[in-house]
Parts: C-alpha cells; structure tokens; sequence
C-alpha cells in the first residue's frame, strides 16, 4: 500500500497533459439531452481482433473508502421508476474502462455515442494535441473499485447522476521513439456526471462532465 503523498505525485505526472480534456467545464447551452446507449449494456467490446490483448482482470483497491450514495436517488426513483441502479453502476465502471483506454488509444469511435458535446470536445481537441507533438499516452487500469453515485438530481424531466470512481492506473505520456519503462499505479479518484432525459425513447446515459481530483 503507498501513502497518499506518493499517490498524488504519480497522478500529477499521469494526467499533466490531458487534464484539461478531463476537467473540460460544461457548456450550460448544451444542456438539452441527446439519445444514447443504457451502459448498463457497454461492455469492455471484444472485437475478436487477435492482435489486441484481452482486458486484465480488475481488483478492488485495497485502501479504497466507501462513499454513501445521495439522498437525490429517492427523488430520482420517483421521477424514473425504471431506473435500475445496480445496473447503471455495473455499466459506468465499464465506461469508464472503455473510455481511459480509447482515450489513450486515440480512438473515441467506440464510446462517441456516451459523451456529451463538450467532453467530446476536449477529448479530441487533447489527442490532436498529443498527435501534434509525437506524444503517445500510456494508461493501463491495475485496479478499478465499484463506482459508487455520489449524488443525483432531477431537472426538469433530466436526471443527473454524479459518478465518484477509484481505480489503480499507470498514465504516462510517452514521447515516439522513447524506451518503454516501468511505471509504478498511482491511485486515481474522479468524479463523472451522466445525464438521460427520463421520457426519451433510448435508455443510453450521456457523460456531460467530469473532474479528476
């Protein structure tokens, strides 16, 4: 087990250059909801490619400190009564796998369709960037903890779930051409935030924000 100190050093230098597609602030005129996918479906997406390493196994972090869900899901519940939660959960930890990895990859067809316009944005904005400058990023995910919904509310026929996750992960920028070198996991904690509009005809959830601490 590290100490907190070690743990925010590494995580400063995994994300120093694509914080900002991460922490990208959401525009208040894109608030109208968009038609997804239920991630509750998203699976890590085997493609059968054989050249592609299957997904390693995740462990629960060992020092991870439960978070209690908010009191906005009563209201939640009463506004959507499908609204199923473990198996939101179950497919935001999926996401969000897929997500940090196509993200890296810098391939974000796979996962387009559950970000919002100013995530897609940034993200796009911060892989041209990385390709501009013959950068590469490394992630790999040591462990991820269940994620847990942190809060949630309802606004006018939009339900909004703020998503705290805990993960293990290596992210490094690697410039082309570099010698590949061990890195140590540092420990990640992020908040996300998903949105559906609770009368729309698809059950899919758009991420619209999130914020790495």
């Amino acid at each position: 087990m590290r100490n907190e100190e070690d743990d925010n050093t590494g995580r400063h230098d995994a994300y120093r250059l694509n914080r900002e597609a991460f922490d990208a602030p959401k525009d208040p005129s894109k608030d109208t909801p968009t038609d997804t996918s239920d991630t509750s479906d998203t699976s890590a997406g085997d493609d059968g490619d054989p050249a592609q390493a299957p997904p390693r196994p995740f462990a629960v972090p060992t020092d991870d400190t439960p978070i209690e869900a908010g009191k906005g899901l009563t209201l939640v519940r009463e506004k959507d009564p499908d609204f199923d939660e473990a198996a939101f959960v179950e497919g935001a930890g999926k996401l969000y796998e897929m997500i940090l990895l196509d993200f890296a990859a810098g391939d974000l067809s796979g996962v387009k369709d559950f970000l919002g316009p100013d995530v897609l944005a940034g993200f796009e904005a911060a892989i041209r960037q990385r390709e501009e400058a013959g950068e590469h990023l490394i992630t790999e995910i040591h462990a991820l903890a269940r994620p847990v919904i942190e809060d949630a509310e309802y606004d006018n026929g939009v339900v909004r779930l703020s998503v705290r996750y805990s993960a293990d992960l290596v992210s490094h920028i690697s410039s082309a051409g570099a010698e590949a070198s061990e890195q140590t996991p540092a420990r990640s904690r992020d908040l996300w935030t998903f949105e559906r509009h609770v009368q729309s005809d698809s059950p899919n959830w758009l991420l619209i924000a999130t914020q790495t601490e």
